[in-house]
């Protein structure tokens, strides 16, 4: 009875082509993920030099310095900064290699700040000279210097610190005329004016061909690479943590959320995508591809506040709470070790529903879809016509097939997950990647934001590339097509 049955299917076929081909496969993919991974650090450390100037400003505001002392005047806190540049080499090139303008001289980079560095670079194209542009900057650094080690008694000294400290990023003001200050001061003012006047007028030879210069590991990018991937010097702005650490503890309750919504929408998918393509001219059937679309389109967000609303809400429920409103359930330690897991359990039932619901309902979709069209198929229908029943043909020869399909929207679908996430971490008040990146991106955490998006890019690099694997090594279709 068995050979009159004896039909193509997915699951009889042994990859032995596939695992063949598996080596080049996965060198090539490899490569892929590694040209993808690259592309992801470049551009992460694009985002980083615009951050830099906020980063510094946050890490002064926060640094101890600015904690002991509330009388910083405004040449320490100049000196300040340029001491927070030199610490996390930010005034070194930006990477191994570069163009540089033969006016432009291989020390640019060590001033700072970024306004001062961006005003000096701007006279030098203006005049073309930067031995006179030193000299300018440097008189202007002498006045300040001078002005800052007068008596605090001094009228207006404030005043004129700020404004001597202003022309490092601007031209002269002559609003400085209208400050009260002592007649050496007001002549050394005018001679800077003077000086600066003279530097738009004479220019000196402009170069034409810019010359490759190698600036060696001495970089911010290799800097940040070490920090990176070696943990020391990749600090939170804000409490000067590890971002490591941070994101580890956090990275935990997604990976929870995130494999219990994948594994339901996977299971559910498949049980319902079938139940709907056998009945498919039921109205039973028609009416859950109605509810399908409105899990869909139905917002998490909105969902996840109506659930806190209406099963959450002692006020709502009568005086109890079906479930709880948000949180872990772990935050007494001291609980036995099976009431911690029932506690994070029933803690985690209303964000695993919310973060589950409208993935279900797209992979069901398009596994009914695909159940159908396996339905349709000669070799579906010759078994059927052979006696086969048919939750047997559907088990042998359509299910499967599908369900390596539905493999396929494991890469895809990871990007949705880790958004969505993001909003239900925060709603439920659960310490996962979402809720960080919200927090951080309010605090301005710069470094805690670039960390948590390369482990998201990471994860859904890795993600497709297993999909991928899985793909490969179960159908060998695959490997036919990449023939």
């Amino acid at each position: 009875m068995r050979s009159n049955l004896d039909l193509p299917s997915i699951t009889s076929i042994k990859g032995a082509q596939a695992s063949k081909n598996m080596p080049s496969w996965l060198i090539k993919n490899l490569a892929k993920f590694l040209l993808l991974f690259i592309s992801v650090l470049m551009i992460l450390f694009a985002i980083k030099l615009k951050t830099n100037e906020g980063q510094i400003e946050l890490l002064i505001s926060n640094s101890s310095e600015v904690a002991s002392s509330r009388t910083l005047d405004p040449f320490q806190e100049f000196q300040l900064t340029k001491s927070y540049y030199h610490k996390y080499s930010l005034d070194v090139p930006n990477f191994y290699i570069g163009l540089r303008h033969p006016n432009v001289p291989d020390t640019l980079e060590r001033i700072t700040p970024f306004s001062h560095r961006t005003f000096q670079e701007a006279l030098l194209w203006e005049c073309h000279d930067w031995p006179k542009i030193q000299a300018y900057t440097k008189k202007i650094l002498d006045l300040c210097r001078e002005i800052s080690i007068l008596p605090n008694s001094t009228p207006y000294k404030k005043q004129i610190l700020i404004a001597g400290l202003d022309m490092m990023s601007a031209p002269p003001n002559s609003a400085v005329g209208s400050i009260k200050m002592s007649s050496s001061l007001q002549s050394k003012f005018k001679n800077i004016s003077v000086d600066y006047q003279e530097l738009m007028t004479t220019k000196a030879p402009l170069g034409f061909f810019p010359h490759l210069q190698w600036n060696g590991k001495n970089c911010q990018f290799h800097n940040w690479i070490k920090q990176l991937f070696g943990g020391q010097g990749f600090i939170s702005s804000v409490d000067g943590s590890a971002v490591w650490q941070k994101i580890w503890a956090a990275f935990k309750w997604t990976f929870i959320l995130g494999t219990l919504s994948l594994l339901f929408s996977f299971i559910g998918a498949i049980v319902l995508g079938k139940k709907i393509a056998v009945k498919q001219y039921n109205a039973q059937s028609k009416f859950a591809d109605i509810i399908l679309l409105w899990m869909y389109v139905l917002p998490s967000f909105w969902v996840a506040s109506m659930a806190i609303r209406f099963l959450a809400d002692p006020s709502k429920t009568g005086g109890f709470t079906i479930f709880p409103p948000g949180g872990t359930g772990i935050e007494n330690s001291n609980d036995n070790f099976l009431v911690i897991i029932f506690n994070t359990a029933w803690h985690l039932v209303l964000p695993v529903i919310c973060l589950t619901y409208p993935l279900m309902a797209y992979l069901t979709a398009h596994f009914k879809k695909g159940v159908l069209q396996s339905m349709s198929t000669a070799y579906f229908t010759t078994a059927i016509s052979k006696g086969l029943n048919l939750n047997k043909a559907l088990n042998q020869h359509a299910i499967p097939i599908n369900a390596y399909t539905l493999i396929q929207f494991f890469g895809g679908i990871m990007p949705a997950l880790l958004s969505g996430a993001l909003i239900i971490e925060v709603i439920f008040n659960i310490p996962g990647l979402g809720r960080l990146a919200y927090q951080s991106v309010l605090a301005k955490d710069w470094n805690c934001i670039l960390g948590i998006v390369l482990v998201n890019c990471i994860v859904v690099l890795l993600s497709q590339l297993l999909a991928d694997a899985i793909s490969q090594k179960l159908d060998p279709r695959t490997t036919d097509q990449s023939q």
